[in-house]
């Protein structure tokens, strides 16, 4: 489980940074607008 976890970190915080940085278009946009 805490295998898992780890594996899914990375991905997960990679979304993060580009949705903080490209939130003006495309799935950041889309997101930020929720």
């Amino acid at each position: 489980m805490a295998v898992a976890v780890v594996m899914m970190l990375p991905p997960i915080i990679l979304f993060a940074f580009l949705n903080k940085h490209f939130s003006v278009g495309g799935i950041g946009g889309s997101l930020s607008s929720r």
